[in-house]
């Protein structure tokens, strides 16, 4: 999400069908509940931050790694962050990608257990009063279909549950994927400055003053 493309729909969550009332996020809290110390141990204190609730492992085969989900960047690398933004002609950096991450509101990150590599993550920003809106998903190109995007969702969607609104703009071939967390198509518009592809070379605070 948020690369170049002209083909573009928005989604949104509806407050009145919100993703299988919360049943398969249950499971997934219970979990985490019951995994996050030993997930917290497993990544030898290189990655900090974690909270009681929703560091949990998935593995979707027995030969995939195991896979700990976290809401913090405390204690992430740069170099943690190589490989992201596919097929962009002018990616952000690792360093912007990580300031990307500190400046959102809310993040999930899929972090491969046996490398410690940041291998999916996802990103909002929000009033923290009626709307959010998600301006990236990505999942790197080899740890793609095992369900870590499908994780990554359901995490977020729960993290922001509290909220009236939750929006999205993605490739109309996507609208299945997100249809299925249950989020609705709707009409959107937008802008690119893709000279800025890479990332502003400043804050929005110096911007704005």
């Amino acid at each position: 999400m948020g690369g170049p493309t002209s083909r573009w729909c928005v989604l949104k969550l509806s407050s009145t069908r919100r993703w299988k009332s919360g049943r398969d996020f249950n499971r997934l809290s219970r979990t985490a509940t019951a995994r996050s110390e030993a997930a917290s141990t497993a990544l030898g204190g290189s990655v900090s931050g974690y909270m009681p609730f929703g560091t949990t492992e998935v593995s979707q085969h027995e030969s995939a790694p195991m896979i700990n989900y976290i809401f913090t960047t405390e204690g992430i690398l740069t170099e943690q962050l190589k490989g992201f933004f596919d097929g962009w002609p002018n990616p952000p950096s690792p360093e912007t990608h990580l300031r990307l991450l500190k400046n959102s509101d809310e993040i999930v990150l899929a972090i491969a257990q046996e490398t410690k590599r940041v291998v999916g993550f996802i990103t909002a920003i929000t009033d923290h009063v009626l709307s959010a809106y998600i301006p990236f998903l990505e999942v790197l190109p080899e740890y793609r279909g095992r369900g870590i995007g499908k994780e990554l969702v359901a995490f977020m969607l729960e993290r922001l549950s509290n909220l009236y609104m939750i929006d999205l703009l993605c490739d109309q071939e996507l609208q299945a994927f997100y249809a299925k967390r249950g989020m609705l198509e709707a009409r959107g518009m937008m802008k690119r400055n893709y000279d800025n592809q890479s990332g502003s070379p400043f804050p929005s605070s110096e911007h704005a003053g």
